[in-house]
């Protein structure tokens, strides 16, 4: 906390956001952002919007489409933003249309279509309560919008990014840049990890651009298994290289 109070001191700017309920540790991940006029947003696991409103924060009339299949989730969505731009979807992304079953975690950001690698994890000491959810495949649902660029995806989905994105290469095609949370460990059974990742983006014309770390505003000093990377394609890496 006192980390992140000489933050908030040595950039007083950031102090209106507090009482427009906007998380700043979010904003400042996304805020490099706004060189970029985004005019499409597709949020891949909006839990309780906090991301959301840091964009809408930085891109106020933006397109924005938000998928969450947790429905408490989308209640409080609701509950801290009205703005008519999004498209609120309470689905979950995968492979195919129809229904699966979700594990709903007491921390609800860990709540995945996959389970825990190991049932003994440091993550969680519970049983997760189990729920049938809707599925949706993000080629369907893209496939008769219109998608205005740039476009930015941001996708964190607990360990489904890999499958979500094979089976969603048109819409691929759309998106400009990419926010994704990766990972170089298996958490997840089954998860798609950071080599096969960067392979995959990578044949299909973008670029790896580097992470965006948590702003947790305070030091961690051991390796990262889990971080946030950023991909962009081709015909943007030159822009973002020199900013």
């Amino acid at each position: 906390m006192i980390a992140f109070g000489l933050y908030i001191i040595l950039n007083p700017n950031l102090i209106p956001l507090i009482f427009r309920r906007i998380y700043i540790p979010v904003f400042v991940q996304y805020e490099w952002l706004k060189n970029y006029r985004i005019n499409t947003i597709i949020d891949v696991g909006a839990h309780e919007g906090k991301v959301m409103a840091a964009l809408l924060h930085v891109f106020p009339s933006v397109k924005y489409y938000a998928f969450e299949p947790i429905k408490e989730n989308i209640t409080k969505i609701k509950s801290r933003i009205q703005n008519s731009n999004v498209v609120l979807e309470n689905v979950a992304l995968a492979r195919k249309n129809g229904y699966s079953q979700f594990l709903i975690y007491p921390r609800t950001e860990l709540s995945s279509l996959l389970p825990f690698l190991n049932s003994d994890t440091r993550f969680n000491k519970e049983r997760p309560k189990k729920r049938k959810v809707k599925t949706i495949n993000i080629d369907d649902y893209f496939a008769s919008k219109t998608l205005v660029h740039p476009v930015f995806l941001k996708i964190d989905t607990q360990g489904t990014e890999g499958e979500i994105l094979k089976y969603g290469k048109e819409t691929l095609k759309k998106v400009d840049i990419i926010h994704i949370e990766l990972a170089v460990k298996e958490l997840y059974k089954g998860e798609t990890l950071f080599k096969e990742m960067y392979s995959f983006l990578t044949t299909h014309g973008f670029e790896f651009m580097g992470i965006t770390p948590e702003a947790f505003f305070y030091p961690i000093f051991k390796p990262d298994t889990r971080f946030n990377g950023i991909f962009a394609k081709r015909s943007f890496v030159k822009k973002f290289l020199s900013e």
